[in-house]
């Protein structure tokens, strides 16, 4: 999946692909980062983003930055 790198931060409306090949939408909580085996981007639903949760909070999850793309 393609993406612009600068365009995903914190905030960042994202569509994430899931093993099944679904696209669904979620909201960034940080750039692209490192991870354990490649970079991630770690991500949550929209009710977890509203309720004012952040990157420490159960409803975050490491995404494959490789399948995450920034919603205009």
């Amino acid at each position: 999946m393609k993406r612009k790198m600068s365009t995903i931060s914190f905030g960042t409306r994202v569509m994430v692909r899931t093993a099944q090949g679904q696209l669904v939408p979620r909201r960034a909580l940080t750039a692209i980062v490192s991870g354990s085996d490649f970079p991630v981007v770690w991500v949550c639903r929209d009710e977890v983003w509203r309720e004012g949760m952040g990157v420490q909070d159960e409803g975050a999850v490491p995404w494959p930055a490789d399948a995450v793309l920034a919603v205009p």
